[in-house]
């Protein structure tokens, strides 16, 4: 089904594979380990194919850890063995946010720690246009759990049905459904498509970076 324009009144962001980057950055650190045994050119394949093979199993155990209420101490240990150099924003996810920012109320649901997660809005100029930032230990319950999704809706004045949640993994989906809001996927990250088919995303593209002409800025509330 596709996106409803005319319902939208805040979009909420998943950061992780939606808008930054994560997947070439481990890629780029992992090389930079490797690349003394395998070579540059090699290590660059191994390395991009043993991300792509983790990704499937890191959704689960993040799933699985939210239902043992251990997603805390497991994001606390991800973020440990993630890089913490420059971050990468998605090409274009800058200039989209940019060009929704005063059509739209803006938020944030993450399920990573708050630090890296203000760190990216940071780097990339983009905390003032987030009214809402939801980060893992924000409340009791993350994602896939539709509670961060319906807190966002009361905190911004919406209701929820007219929230669209953009993620790159069946958890963002998930929690966007079972909130009762609409569900945007991208494949940019950690998801696939035929994942995100499975979990009954309203639509699903490359990049969250086709929004603006998705939307068509139609409907959406300005911010107060």
């Amino acid at each position: 089904m596709p996106i409803d324009s005319q319902r939208v009144q805040a979009i909420l962001f998943d950061i992780d594979g939606t808008l930054r980057d994560t997947d070439d950055e481990v890629l780029v650190k992992l090389v930079s380990l490797t690349k003394g045994l395998f070579g540059t050119e090699r290590a660059t394949r191994l390395m991009r194919r043993l991300v792509m093979l983790a990704e499937s199993p890191t959704q689960m155990v993040l799933g699985m850890a939210d239902r043992l209420n251990l997603d805390g101490p497991l994001n606390r240990v991800i973020d440990y063995l993630a890089p913490h150099g420059p971050t990468r924003a998605i090409p274009g996810v800058v200039d989209m946010i940019g060009e929704l920012r005063g059509h739209y109320r803006l938020g944030v649901v993450s399920a990573g720690p708050k630090h890296a997660v203000e760190r990216f809005l940071d780097e990339h100029n983009l905390s003032d246009a987030m009214e809402f930032v939801a980060v893992g230990g924000s409340y009791r319950r993350t994602k896939p759990h539709p509670m961060p999704i319906m807190e966002a809706a009361r905190a911004l004045g919406v209701p929820v049905e007219s929230v669209l949640m953009v993620g790159d993994t069946t958890v963002d989906i998930k929690a966007g459904n079972a909130a009762g809001a609409q569900t945007f996927g991208v494949t940019s990250g950690f998801g696939r498509r035929r994942d995100l088919t499975r979990e009954h995303a309203d639509d699903i593209a490359d990049s969250a970076a086709i929004l603006p002409r998705v939307l068509g800025h139609v409907g959406g509330v300005a911010p107060t």
